[in-house]
């Protein structure tokens, strides 16, 4: 078989990466088989951290679409991953995760590649191939465009337990996921920013203050965008409440955005999102 760079590096970022595996499905097998060469943090997927998430690809299928659309708004992040390994299932990717470009998962001849038997392919056009052998391709890195996060497939069984017992594979097991991780999802230096201040914003606050620099400043506007472009429900009650903590905070100010929210999207890569639903607000007045 041969990758779409060199033979997978060993040494290729181990050591400082954040990856992270889903709280809601933190007693699969295949996670228990990922302690044996990375730690990783287990994550709700109501919070999900930026860095690298491993996902067993059957885990897909049990996801409600708006745990999927969660997942999705993550991988619009710049430099967040999201890696999908077996188990699999005949699967179609792209309509999940709405590519511009079809990826489908495939059964094919059950083969060997480095010992190790795999039995899925990948039917895509993506150009981003990193695995594959003369007739199937076995491993892709998907991006939507150039400001967002990568979805990375690989159908090569690397966290099957079997393999985990055998001791003359471990090694080359340890090579391919090294060789997935991509290097701009490492773990970075502690830095002073926006970011760390002490009143944590959570997924919803992000949204809000994306809508309100987007110039979505009215309760009632507000409630309905959030429904409209992230497909968020909350009760108005709770909607004032947050905006009065975000005031509270200086990120905003009778009603104007404050610079620091600014700062905030650009640190978070949100700046392309947010010329995107002005674009779309001026398209759609008609649901204001």
């Amino acid at each position: 078989m041969r990758t779409g760079t060199d033979e997978p590096d060993s040494n290729k970022g181990c050591t400082h990466m954040k990856l992270f595996i889903l709280d809601e499905f933190n007693s699969r097998t295949e996670y228990n088989v990922l302690t044996l060469y990375f730690s990783a943090e287990s994550v709700s997927i109501n919070h999900m951290k930026d860095g690298v998430f491993i996902i067993p690809g059957v885990i897909l299928n049990k996801l409600t679409e708006n745990q999927l659309n969660k997942i999705f708004d993550w991988l619009t992040l710049k430099n967040n991953q999201m890696i999908i390994l077996p188990a699999l299932n005949k699967l179609d990717i792209g309509n999940l995760f709405r590519s511009t470009v079809p990826i489908k998962i495939v059964s094919i001849q059950l083969k060997t590649i480095d010992h190790i038997p795999v039995q899925y392919g990948i039917e895509t056009n993506v150009r981003n191939v990193i695995f594959k052998d003369a007739e199937k391709i076995l491993g892709i890195h998907y991006r939507w465009h150039t400001g967002s996060g990568t979805l990375t497939i690989c159908t090569l069984p690397l966290l099957d337990y079997k393999l985990g017992s055998d001791e003359s594979i471990v090694h080359k097991v340890q090579k391919y996921l090294n060789a997935l991780i991509l290097e701009q999802a490492q773990d970075k230096e502690e830095t002073t920013s926006v970011i760390n201040d002490c009143f944590k914003l959570d997924e919803i606050d992000q949204k809000i203050l994306l809508l309100n620099a987007a110039g979505i400043i009215d309760f009632t506007r507000l409630k309905e965008a959030l429904t409209i472009y992230f497909s968020i429900n909350i009760e108005m009650k709770k909607l004032k409440n947050r905006c009065l903590q975000l005031e509270k905070h200086q990120f905003v100010s009778d009603k104007h955005i404050r610079s620091k929210t600014i700062a905030f999207l650009k640190e978070k890569k949100l700046v392309s999102f947010l010329d995107v639903i002005k674009e779309q607000e001026e398209k759609n007045n008609d649901w204001r």
